[in-house]
């Protein structure tokens, strides 16, 4: 029986991973259709994937008689799928196309969650978020050449960035320091290329923290010696002059980008978040309780915009009591961020990039609203749920 369930988990995580490598393809190509003339119809293969990934999830549920150890985040993510379970009834009609969106998410979690159990070889996890991490990181230089070729004195905004970016936690447990260092400065190359401020100020704090704890608080290996030091001012340097070089190269527009914050408002975010908490605060008693639905934002506001916060988001579309639960994520994040760092864990990078980029994202821009990017920072939180927990719960006894 233990065979048989073996062969099972290893021939649903190669489908997994075929069908990601796939979803990851088509979600940035829909996100660049403007630029290649594809138009939005094209989106129906995320679509078919999306509802495979979670029909997969749930029989790997069954196969798992639906054993779920208790720990405070998988706990969260069962309660959030209920919710969405229910209220999703609020718009009936799109009951169906809703549930693809807002339970994707949870099905990858869960999956990974799943794999991190019964996979005897967990290299396998890692080999395929490499191949995504390469896949992800070439379209990204395609579409970033392509959105630049007629620029002068700028470059262009490029959310693919985003796919870069929530492939970062993944980096940090790696355990060969070479690979973190070479990997990483390639990651900030290419958001400092971007010139998205969130992505920059994520990267940029997760960095920090790893310069500081590898190389200045007697992380790295022969930590007594002075090339410890050089090499870490050694990577400082060449992120600065990466910094310094594409500024220059785009007229200091990376440098007016944050210098102009306070005069575009965040582009414009002041009066989005203003527009959605008015409808919020007038809406009826069941719709405060409940929601509207997914992604209904985009449909009452005067601009035609989501939120560009998830809080907000969270409120409008799911309720007082989806944005409970949403805020509960974060909370279980940051907590164990603060035990990880406090007891030294091997995680404690991982988890802080996890934590800062999902703070980050939450607030100024969306992750929980759009089924793309975000599965690959849940499916990191979902393979190391189980190591973290019984970490965690070590450290404390």
């Amino acid at each position: 029986m233990a065979k048989k369930q073996a062969i099972l988990h290893l021939t649903l995580f190669y489908v997994i991973s075929i069908l990601l490598l796939l979803f990851s393809y088509y979600s940035m190509l829909h996100a660049a259709a403007e630029l290649y003339g594809l138009g939005t119809g094209n989106n129906i293969f995320n679509v078919i994937i999306r509802v495979f990934i979670i029909v997969s999830s749930l029989i790997c549920l069954v196969i798992n008689q639906f054993r779920i150890k208790s720990t405070a985040l998988n706990n969260i993510v069962v309660l959030w799928v209920i919710w969405m379970l229910i209220a999703g009834f609020v718009r009936p009609e799109k009951y169906f196309s809703n549930m693809t969106n807002v339970l994707f998410w949870p099905a990858l979690y869960f999956l990974f969650y799943y794999f991190s159990r019964n996979l005897i070889n967990r290299r396998r996890v890692l080999y395929l978020i490499l191949f995504v991490f390469i896949e992800v990181s070439l379209f990204y230089y395609v579409v970033t050449q392509d959105k630049n070729t007629n620029l002068i004195d700028r470059i262009a905004s490029v959310n693919h960035i985003y796919y870069v970016l929530l492939l970062v936690p993944w980096l940090f447990v790696t355990k060969k320091s070479w690979v973190i260092n070479c990997l990483l400065f390639l990651i900030m190359i290419m958001t400092i290329n971007s010139a998205k401020r969130g992505a920059m100020l994520a990267l940029l704090i997760s960095s920090v923290f790893y310069i500081y704890y590898t190389y200045f608080k007697g992380g790295a290996k022969n930590k007594s010696s002075i090339m410890t030091y050089v090499a870490g001012m050694a990577f400082v340097l060449g992120g600065y002059l990466a910094f310094d070089y594409y500024n220059t190269q785009s007229q200091g527009y990376i440098v007016t980008r944050f210098e102009n914050i306070d005069e575009d408002q965040g582009s414009g975010r002041l009066e989005i978040y203003e527009d959605v908490w008015n409808k919020i605060s007038t809406a009826p008693l069941e719709n405060i309780l409940m929601g509207h639905g997914h992604n209904e934002v985009i449909n009452v506001t005067s601009l035609g915009l989501s939120a560009h916060n998830d809080y907000l988001e969270v409120f409008y579309d799911y309720g007082i009591i989806g944005l409970i639960l949403f805020c509960s994520i974060l909370f279980v994040l940051l907590k164990r961020t603060v035990v990880l760092i406090r007891f030294n864990s091997e995680y404690k990078i991982a988890y802080l990039a996890a934590f800062l980029i999902f703070l980050l994202m939450t607030a100024i821009s969306h992750l929980i609203l759009y089924p793309t990017y975000i599965i690959y920072l849940f499916a990191f939180l979902g393979y190391f749920e189980l190591d973290i927990d019984s970490q965690i719960k070590k450290e404390k006894t």
